[in-house]
């Protein structure tokens, strides 16, 4: 006669418990970590004064004014187009070298024909 003893219990059944109890746990320090534990903030540095870098240029046309910043160390001549009756003008802004500038003409109708978005210049138009 043969007997078998074979071990019956529930191994199986408190691994899975233990797994559930684990990652019941994570999920709870995580979700305590993220939502509801204080963080510990860095102290904010002090804030200092904003130091204004651009100018304001305003431009009256037609019963509006149009206004652009500019660098503060630049310089701006402003010339009103000859024969305009609604202040037409032509404004230039050019850095202290003057080197580079910056042409901006403000008037009705076309000062030589529109921009070409196809000439390679790196600023071709302004929408």
């Amino acid at each position: 006669m043969k007997t078998h003893t074979t071990q019956r219990g529930s191994a199986h059944a408190i691994v899975i418990i233990l797994l559930v109890l684990a990652l019941s746990g994570t999920l709870g320090f995580v979700f305590y970590q993220n939502f509801i534990g204080k963080k510990d903030e860095a102290p904010k540095p002090a804030q200092t004064a904003k130091v204004e870098t651009t100018k304001v240029e305003r431009i009256a046309f037609n019963s509006t004014i149009y206004a652009f910043d500019y660098p503060k160390d630049w310089t701006v001549e402003a010339t009103p187009v000859p024969g305009s009756t609604n202040g037409a003008t032509v404004t230039k802004v050019y850095n202290p070298e003057k080197t580079v500038q910056a042409t901006l003409n403000v008037s009705s109708g076309g000062i030589g024909g529109s921009c070409d978005v196809n000439d390679g210049l790196k600023i071709s138009y302004y929408i």
